[in-house]
């Protein structure tokens, strides 16, 4: 489950686009130690339903979520379609919304973008089986969510960087870029390389370290003679089964991917004749990674 669905690439877009549109809401240079217990309260009051005695949280608070609402409230976040084709429900669009009213404008862009189901495009994946040196240098260096928000954006200035070099060198010799994949126009590439001096349009997706969990079970041996007697925990057993994989999952299925706006995937199949490398190939990203997580 954790390989097909929940690490899935798209939901780990999707995930670290949400994640992205949050941090915006508590930025550092958006908060102090007295604002910290403002966020949270904020937080509380819309997740956790007041107490009944409260009037006036009674009429907020998180039984909303679940009332039928009108629709027209998700234009508040910059609907472009009718908002049941997203496949958002409703409890789902007034979470966003309550984001989106707090979040500065780059999280509100990326919230926009999950409602318009416009998901951010894996372009780089590394897991430990791949390249363990890189792998645990990246993890050891995240160690929390601001990290993660200043590893993305230092990640990004180094694409924005080395495309734009290369750009001004195909420009300064007169070579025209091809550009294979269907419905891509001349000025992709241009419109690539402006989204990339976006914050934001670069965003790198860490599987967090589970932690350790023991499953237990009633010994089939056990259950045709016993099965009445089911709440005698003794007679449980540990699965170890379940003890090798959760020790194991982080290494074996959390690989490390690298998502961008839709509009920069153009530049993994730009190049400037049909036998030179792409702009946004793995090895032009992994040197690019190595440069902002150095040995």
């Amino acid at each position: 489950m954790f390989r097909a669905v929940y690490w899935h690439h798209a939901v780990r877009a999707a995930k670290a686009m949400l994640q992205r549109a949050t941090l915006e809401w508590i930025a550092p240079e958006r908060r102090d130690a007295r604002q910290n217990d403002r966020l949270k309260r904020e937080l509380h009051h819309f997740a956790l339903q007041a107490s009944a005695l409260d009037k006036k949280a009674a009429t907020e608070g998180q039984h909303r979520l679940f009332e039928p609402v009108s629709l027209t409230t998700a234009r508040m976040i910059g609907f472009r379609m009718q908002p049941q084709w997203t496949g958002l429900d409703q409890a789902d669009v007034m979470a966003l919304e309550w984001i989106y009213q707090r979040t500065t404008d780059v999280g509100k862009l990326l919230i926009e973008a999950v409602i318009r189901r416009e998901l951010f495009k894996r372009v780089f994946v590394i897991s430990a089986a791949q390249d363990r040196s890189l792998w645990d240098r990246i993890q050891r260096d995240i160690t929390d969510h601001d990290r993660l928000r200043d590893r993305s954006e230092a990640l990004r200035q180094a694409i924005k960087r080395r495309v734009d070099k290369q750009l001004e060198e195909a420009s300064a010799g007169g070579k025209r870029f091809f550009i294979s994949g269907v419905g891509e126009d001349i000025n992709s590439i241009t419109r690539a390389s402006n989204v990339l001096g976006g914050k934001g349009m670069v965003l790198l997706d860490l599987p967090t370290r589970r932690q350790a969990e023991t499953l237990r079970f009633y010994p089939e041996d056990l259950h045709r003679g016993q099965r009445e007697e089911f709440d005698a925990p003794a007679l449980l057993a540990v699965s170890e089964l379940w003890k090798l994989l959760s020790d194991n999952l982080h290494e074996t299925a959390g690989s490390i991917r690298v998502f961008v706006h839709p509009d920069i995937d153009v530049l993994r199949s730009s190049r400037t004749d049909p036998t030179a490398r792409p702009l946004l190939d793995s090895q032009a990203l992994e040197e690019d990674l190595r440069t902002v997580f150095p040995e």
